[in-house]
């Protein structure tokens, strides 16, 4: 009995070896036209440039709903369609909305007060999750990409 269970999994297993090999070049050529269509249709993000603030050298850029969502593929966690991100160093991420600066990660958030920088968590910018109300979306991506800003 044992045995025939077997052959017939080998046989299934064979069958669909064969199949993906014989749907491999079609395969092959529909990913690559996908491939093909997302870079094609892809956003480019525009490149930061130096802004002075605090008698500091920061990097920023406009980082827009479309093209946040578009790179992430998660939801744009502010309450507005666009901010300017501010990164310093692999170490301060900021956004600006409006004329007032907000802190966003822990070290810029430590400097907030001496700063003169609004804190993200006491803030109206910072987008509630509609499938959880008393939780707010993830700010790592942003985190992450204004880390990038500044490398140094």
């Amino acid at each position: 009995m044992r045995k025939g269970y077997l052959i017939a999994f080998l046989l299934v297993v064979v069958a669909v070896a064969i199949g993906s090999i014989a749907m491999s070049p079609v395969r092959r050529e529909m990913e690559e036209k996908e491939r093909v269509e997302a870079v094609q249709n892809a956003v480019p993000t525009p490149a930061p440039e130096y802004v002075d603030r605090d008698g500091l050298h920061y990097k920023r850029m406009h980082l827009t709903r479309a093209d946040y969502e578009a790179e992430t593929g998660k939801p744009f966690p502010f309450t507005v369609d666009a901010v300017e991100l501010i990164g310093k160093s692999d170490a301060l991420v900021l956004v600006e909305y409006g004329g007032t600066v907000y802190a966003v990660n822990g070290t810029a958030r430590g400097w907030a007060k001496k700063k003169g920088w609004a804190d993200i968590v006491e803030s109206q910018l910072w987008k509630q999750d509609p499938a959880m109300p008393t939780a707010t979306f993830n700010l790592q991506p942003v985190i992450d990409k204004g880390r990038t800003l500044d490398p140094q």
